[in-house]
C-alpha cells in the first residue's frame, strides 16, 4: 500500500472491548472495506482475520494486539488508517496498554444485549489516560430483536441505560477520581466540555451497528438515507438533532 505523503491524514485506531462484544468481526468489515482486497467481503464476520495465530484462531478469541493498513476516502482526501485489534480479555491487558499507546483514537465496543461490562471499563480507562479521541460503537444489535425480542420502546431504553453507563464512567473519570497521580498536568478542554457527556449521538461519536452482518449507522446518515427514500430531508435532519440526539445524550 502506498505511503500518505501528508502525516494529517494518517489515523492510528484501536478497537478496545469486553471479550466476546464483537471487536474482531468489527476489524473483519473494516479490513474487507478498506483493506483493498485483503479480504473478501463474503468472509467478513466470520474470517477473524486479525486472529492470525493458530491458538486465537481455535479457542476464537484474540491474544495479541495486530495492526493493519487500511485506506478511507474523505472529502479532506484519502486517508491512511491504522487499524490495531485488541484482546478483550483482561488475561491480556497488556497488549490492550500498548495498542492505545500507539493509537491517537479508539473504537469502544459495547454489545447491546449485555450491555457494559469488566473490561468496558478498562478500555474507557485506557482511552482516557492515553488521551484517545474515543468513538463508541453499540454492536449486535440485532440481538434485541432476535434474541430478546424487544419491543422498539424496550430496545431504545435499553441503548440509552447503554450510553449513560459509559458516560457515567467517562465523566468519573474526566472528574481526576481515577489516576489523579497520573493528571496532575492541565488537560485540554474547557469546563463546558467536561460538563457535557462525551458520547452523544447527535455529535456523530455513537455507533449503532452489527458487526457480524456488516452494518452501522449514525444517526446523522440514517436520517440522510431516509431523506434520500422519502424526500424528507430537513425535516428528518432537524428530527435527529432535536428529538433523538437529546434524548439519547
Amino acid at each position: 500500500m502506498s505511503s500518505v505523503a501528508d502525516p494529517r491524514l494518517v489515523r492510528n485506531t484501536c478497537i478496545m472491548a469486553h471479550v466476546d462484544d464483537g471487536k474482531t468481526s468489527l476489524a473483519d468489515h473494516l479490513v474487507a472495506s478498506g483493506g483493498g482486497g485483503l479480504l473478501n467481503p463474503k468472509l467478513a464476520g466470520s474470517a477473524r482475520f486479525m486472529d492470525h495465530l493458530p491458538e486465537e484462531q481455535r479457542r476464537a478469541i484474540t491474544m495479541k494486539s495486530s495492526s493493519v493498513a487500511l485506506r478511507h476516502a474523505h472529502h479532506t482526501g484519502v486517508h491512511r488508517v491504522h487499524l490495531i485489534d485488541s484482546p478483550g480479555h483482561a488475561d491480556f491487558c497488556s497488549e490492550v496498554s500498548a495498542a492505545a499507546r500507539l493509537s491517537d483514537s479508539a473504537l469502544i465496543v459495547v454489545d447491546a444485549a449485555k450491555g457494559v461490562r469488566v473490561q468496558t471499563h478498562a478500555a474507557l480507562r485506557q482511552a482516557f489516560v492515553e488521551r484517545l479521541c474515543p468513538c463508541l460503537v453499540l454492536n449486535k444489535l440485532d440481538r434485541l430483536i432476535t434474541e430478546l425480542r424487544l419491543t422498539p420502546e424496550e430496545a431504545y431504553a435499553r441503548l440509552r441505560r447503554i450510553v449513560d453507563a459509559v458516560n457515567s464512567i467517562y465523566s468519573e473519570l474526566r472528574s481526576h477520581s481515577y489516576f489523579s497521580s497520573l493528571l496532575q498536568d492541565d488537560r485540554p478542554g474547557s469546563d463546558e466540555e467536561e460538563d457535557e457527556d462525551a458520547f452523544q449521538p447527535q455529535k456523530g461519536n455513537v455507533v449503532f451497528a452489527c458487526a457480524r452482518d456488516g452494518w452501522g449507522f449514525r444517526i446523522h446518515s440514517f436520517a440522510e438515507l431516509y431523506a434520500e427514500k422519502h424526500k424528507e430531508g430537513g425535516q428528518l435532519r432537524r428530527a435527529s438533532q432535536g428529538a433523538v440526539g437529546p434524548v439519547l445524550r
